[in-house]
This record gives C-alpha cells, structure tokens and sequence, in this order.
C-alpha cells in the first residue's frame, strides 16, 4: 500500500457518524468520498491501482451543472480544465457537421483529475489506501459502496484504446469520427494536448499490444485517413493504455446489500461524451441518503432502495437514447440516414444532445 503526501486535513480529524468505505478510487469514488468528508463522516476508500495514471476515458466534461461539482467541493477542481465550446462529427470520407456545442464542456486528462481529487480527499482528511483490494464487505452490506467500475466480462465484445498527442492540429475544440465497428473521439486537454480515444468492435489479431494499435484499429474501421494523420504526428506513448472485456448499459438492482455507483452501475456508450458527468452526477445523487444513513437517520436498505431510485430516475432517459444511437454509428447502412440529415444540415444535434444529458 502507498500513501500519497497530503497537506493537513482542512477538517481536523476523522469526524463522526458511521464510516463509510468505499471499493474503487476513480471518478464517482474520490468525488463522493470528498463529498463525504465535507460533511465529516469517516471514508476509507481503497483503489486497486495508483495515482497519477492514465485511463480509457475521453476526457471530454460535458453535461454536470456547476450546482453539482459545488455540491461535491470540485469545482474547482474542474475549472482547470480546457475550456471546449465546438465540435465536429465526421464519417470515413468528409465532415459532415462543425458547429458549436449546445453547452460548453471542459477537457481535462485523468492523469491530472484523479490525482487531483486524491489529494483533496486526503487533505480532508480521509484514509486512501492505493495498490489495495477492498476487503469483503459485511453480510449487512452497511456503509460498503462498489465505485470500482464495470467488471469484466467473458469474450472480448469492446476494446477501448487511447493515447495523447502534443499539440495535434483539429478542426474542432471536439472531434468524432465513426467508422465501421467503432468510432473515436479527439478533445483537447491540459497542455496543449489532445486526447484520442475510440471503442471499437474487438477484432482477433489487431491487437498486438502499444501505440500502433489505436492507427489498426482505424483503419479495419475504413478511417484510413486518420490513422495516417495520427501516425505522423509526435504522440506520448506513456499515455497509451487500453481496456477490453466490458459491456455498457445498465446492472440490475444489487440484491447484495452493496451500493454500486457510477460504471458499476451503469455504463453509457462513449460517444455520448457524458461518462465522466455521470460519475460525478452519480456521487451527488447518493450524497444525502449516505450521509442520514452515517447520522443514523436511514437504514442502509434504505439508502439503497432510494439511491437506486433516484439513479434510475436521473438516468433512464439518457441510457435509453443512448442505447438506440449506439447501433447507428457502427453500421454503414444504419449510419447511412444520420449522415445525410448531418449533409443536409437537418440533424437535430441540439436535441440528440439533451437527450443524451437529461
């Protein structure tokens, strides 16, 4: 276990109410352990890995108010980032829309956000254990919180692959490319930089590991002429990580009395750039629940019955807009109307937006 160097905590000790542990240090982990913290209840958060680290993620924030990074104490955090106010989608062989973005987004790689969050919950004084698996939780379940992601499942359906590049040229703040079986997004980050990051239909014997695997993929998709551009441009391979083994959508309501959050949870398709909204979204939605339940004011079956409500009441909507989009970017023929509403400018990209964040 590592423990990272933390300033004092700003609350002065662990605080009261019951503990609460939460398994899985990313995004919706960290965010709710700081919420968690600000209202003085002890948190123990375990995270198999370390801090800084690169992730499969677009890094691409769009779509959480300001109300609810206030609610978290991360504002702050976020108002780093790279502010991002254009976007442009194109298909194998043209643009096919440039406009601006409905509502401005920022940029921000998870190798600064995470170990930013952190060391802000550490300062506050919580204990993050690092390179450490959650033990077991209790029969009860009470105050036992799954934010450890989407677990990997049999067959290799999805792979994920993404990596940086230094000051790479784009026609947009955001750009999409869909291809056939996957699609990839590029957004600029910190550092001027760019963050390039695609899912695509896992394909035996394109992987062979590093780099050149993201500019194959490409290519099998038909975007060929990405994948040169990418190739001659000066790119970090230290950044380049991969993920395969995963499904989107939604996990059926535990039955084990453990509150699962963020990807644990559910999983919206990555072109709808709102992944990382949604985990922060979802430690807000948890927020007031968890905290009655550490004052002993709710049962933990009832944190999990009302945290389960109010997931599936702020969610449903845009999973199920996700869940039917995602088919007709990695299709031709599917894709095929889509393309022509875009040339025709007919699309209506506002729409499509809100119903991909409301």
């Amino acid at each position: 276990m590592t423990r990272l160097p933390m300033p004092e905590s700003q609350n002065g000790g662990a605080g009261g109410g019951k503990a609460i542990t939460i398994a899985g240090g990313g995004l919706c982990g960290l965010a709710l352990g700081i919420a968690l913290r600000r209202a003085d209840i002890p948190v123990e958060v375990f995270e198999s890995g370390a801090y800084p680290r690169h992730r499969v993620c677009g890094e691409f924030i769009c779509g959480v108010s300001d109300a609810t990074l206030d609610a978290l104490g991360i504002r702050d955090l976020l108002d780093q980032g790279t502010p991002l106010n254009s976007f442009s989608w194109h298909s194998p062989r043209r643009c096919l829309i440039a406009s601006e973005l409905p509502t401005p987004a920022r940029g921000l790689s998870r190798f600064a956000l995470d170990l930013a969050l952190a060391r802000r919950l550490e300062g506050l004084g919580a204990t993050l254990h690092t390179r450490s698996r959650a033990p077991s939780p209790p029969e009860s379940g009470e105050g036992f919180i799954d934010t450890s992601g989407r677990a990997r499942t049999r067959g290799r359906k999805w792979v994920g692959l993404k990596i940086h590049f230094k000051q790479l040229d784009l026609d947009s703040d955001l750009e999409m490319h869909a291809g056939n079986g996957g699609y990839i997004g590029l957004s600029r980050i910190e550092d001027e930089r760019v963050n390039a990051c695609g899912l695509f239909l896992h394909r035996p014997g394109l992987g062979g590991g590093g780099p050149d695997t993201l500019p194959r993929y490409l290519e099998a998709c038909g975007l060929q002429t990405l994948a040169e551009r990418l190739r001659a441009h000066p790119r970090d391979e230290s950044s380049f990580t991969a993920i395969a083994g995963f499904e989107m959508g939604a996990v059926p309501p535990s039955h084990h009395n453990t509150l699962r959050l963020g990807d644990a949870r559910m999983m919206i398709p990555p072109f709808t750039g709102n992944g990382m909204s949604m985990a922060f979204e979802s430690a807000a939605t948890a927020l007031e629940t968890i905290r009655k339940h550490s004052r002993s004011y709710l049962t933990w079956k009832r944190v999990i019955h009302d945290t389960e409500s109010a997931l599936a009441s702020r969610f449903s909507s845009r999973m199920r807009a996700a869940s039917l989009l995602h088919p007709l970017l990695l299709h031709p023929t599917l894709r095929a109307p889509l393309s022509l509403l875009a040339t025709l400018r007919l699309l209506p990209t506002a729409i499509l937006f809100k119903a991909l964040r409301n």
